[in-house]
């Protein structure tokens, strides 16, 4: 609904965190396509990916539930806005196993290393940092922005999130990205 609104446009996805949300008599990918070919102002398949923070025990069913929406993406030609915490391994091996060499869209919340993010710059992605790229002990993620290319970044808040150092243990608010 938000995506009517004159000047924004959407991006619309199954997050890894409402996995479960895709049940079996759910035509996830089907449903997805519709939406997305239904709406021109749905421009981006998204916030899709693998998170596992919380441990590996639903692995099988996320890469499943990425498969199908990646597939979408594609054949909508449509880029994706990707979420990875803890699965990058996981993520790079099921694009090997779906023989996707190259993607269009962003890594949001990017926390990972200069390896990662080499091989998310390979793909064609775009390299989103927030808040936690400000902590101290983020010296991983500060060297990954120094090795991606300035037209490659991109800066978010991931609001009410991880908000830049100066005000953790508060919301991260949308002014926070200056």
């Amino acid at each position: 609904a938000l995506s009517q609104r004159p000047g924004l446009h959407g991006a619309l996805g199954l997050h890894p965190f409402f996995i479960d949300q895709a049940t079996p008599e759910i035509d996830l990918a089907g449903d997805l396509q519709r939406r997305l070919a239904a709406n021109p102002r749905l421009v981006a398949v998204g916030e899709v990916g693998l998170d596992f923070y919380h441990g590996r025990d639903n692995a099988e069913r996320q890469c499943a539930v990425l498969a199908a929406q990646l597939t979408v993406a594609r054949a909508l030609d449509r880029p994706v806005v990707v979420h990875n915490r803890r699965s990058w391994n996981e993520f790079f091996g099921l694009l090997r196993e779906m023989g996707i060499a190259s993607l269009r869209g962003l890594c949001h919340c990017f926390n990972g290393s200069r390896e990662v993010a080499r091989q998310v710059l390979d793909l064609g992605l775009m390299v989103s940092f927030c808040g936690p790229l400000t902590y101290p002990q983020s010296t991983h993620v500060r060297a990954a922005a120094a090795y991606v290319p300035l037209d490659r970044i991109l800066t978010e808040t991931d609001c009410p999130d991880l908000p830049p150092e100066p005000c953790r243990g508060g919301l991260s608010l949308p002014w926070h990205v200056r």
